[in-house]
């Protein structure tokens, strides 16, 4: 057997490795036939980053089947439909109790000489398999060791056991399951539009605390609960009091950087032609708009033109942390923000926090897009530059949350 580290940690004398990467890589390996998984959590911006692998696999005649776990919410409902779309054999475990199932791991094999298993820390969303700082082991087995055979059906017995929809924690997942979670509150889309109190209050929290009797009965011939033992209680000695410290003096600030390797990057979105409005270079005795318009600019995608009514919230800007701001008189408005890369007429100018707002009653007044960009700390160095007329290109840097913004 081969133990294969893969530190998705960012250390300085460490080579960080990405698990998104790695399970691509046995994904396409055209040696496996099989591949099966277990995870807490599960996001569309996870799966998406898979799906090509998965999509190839599949017309090798391969199979997939997964189990997904459905505590804190965290789990969308966006994940369940696509992943139900290529597997007829996955699952949902869910223990209706405080006991929250937590397994990681994903096992490739050709069902006879060869098996890969990737076990760690890192769930199936973009951040776990690309961002976070995650740990886990890839263990290479040859099927016709005894010994390595005999290591790896422990695990094959574990995924086996947890497809099997006989066990009570163990639903089958279908169409019908996944409209049945989202009915009774135990799984959402993955566009958020709860507020931030919710949001902070969900981990404090069991989901079923929010559900009505009847919803908790509904769940409970579906999921019996589950009852083991707790950890023993460990005394804690009494602190010592606080006293605080003096602050340090400040730091001078820090040199100006070059511009980082960026890695991959996907062009989402372009619009040539900038108007001064957009550039934020507006005559003397007009003030500036301090946002960018996300229309659809002649934009395609596999041939389409985009449509700006969904295309920026539930595509480009998919992954981000979505909240509602409540408005007198008016529908609430979903805000994001987004950490975008500039870099104008070939000069890199930083790492911004920019606000990403939607509001779909924005398209039945005159303004006709629902989506748009605002500058925030980056307005001073957007006006310094003469960027009207110049083609403006988002890019999505592959497996990070971050944007690059492009001027040429």
């Amino acid at each position: 057997m081969i133990i294969d580290l893969i530190p998705q940690l960012a250390l300085e004398k460490i080579e960080r490795l990405r698990t998104g990467d790695i399970l691509n890589k046995y994904l396409n390996d055209s040696t496996y036939c099989r591949f099966r998984f277990s995870v807490a959590y599960m996001r569309l911006s996870g799966l998406k980053q898979l799906r090509e692998g998965i999509e190839g696999l599949i017309s090798r005649d391969g199979t997939v089947s997964g189990v997904i776990g459905i505590n804190d919410g965290i789990t969308s409902e966006e994940a369940l439909q696509t992943l139900n779309e290529f597997s007829d054999s996955s699952t949902i475990c869910y223990t209706n109790s405080d006991i929250i199932f937590h397994p990681k791991f994903y096992i490739f094999d050709d069902e006879s000489a060869n098996a890969v298993i990737v076990i760690g820390s890192p769930n199936l969303t973009r951040d776990g398999l690309y961002m976070n700082g995650e740990l886990a082991v890839a263990l290479s087995f040859d099927l016709n060791n005894e010994g390595e055979r005999k290591t790896y059906e422990q695990f094959n017995n574990v995924i086996e056991a947890l497809l099997d929809d006989s066990n009570d924690t163990v639903q089958k997942l279908n169409s019908d399951l996944i409209e049945f979670l989202k009915s009774v509150g135990l799984i959402e889309s993955e566009v958020r539009v709860t507020d931030d109190e919710d949001i902070k209050c969900r981990r404090k929290r069991t989901i079923t605390s929010r559900l009505t009797e009847d919803q908790k009965k509904e769940i409970k011939d579906k999921f019996p609960p589950v009852k083991i033992e707790a950890a023993p209680r460990v005394p804690i000695a009494p602190r010592a009091p606080f006293t605080p410290s003096v602050a340090p003096p400040i730091a001078p600030p820090l040199a100006p950087v070059p511009a980082p390797t960026l890695g991959a990057t996907r062009k989402v979105w372009e619009k040539s032609n900038l108007p001064a409005s957009a550039a934020q270079q507006v005559v003397s005795g007009s003030n500036p708009t301090g946002n960018m318009r996300l229309g659809q600019a002649g934009f395609q995608v596999r041939g389409a033109l985009i449509d700006v009514t969904t295309y920026f919230i539930s595509s480009v800007f998919h992954g981000l942390h979505w909240t509602t701001v409540a408005r007198s008189g008016k529908t609430p408005l979903l805000e994001a923000h987004a950490q975008c890369h500039i870099e104008l007429l070939g000069s890199y100018k930083g790492k911004f926090d920019v606000r990403i707002t939607h509001d779909i009653t924005r398209v039945s007044g005159q303004a006709n897009v629902p989506t748009w960009l605002h500058w925030n700390d980056a307005m001073p160095i957007i006006r310094a530059t003469v960027i009207t007329g110049r083609t403006l290109e988002l890019h999505e840097i592959v497996g990070t949350n971050e944007f690059l913004i492009r001027v040429v």
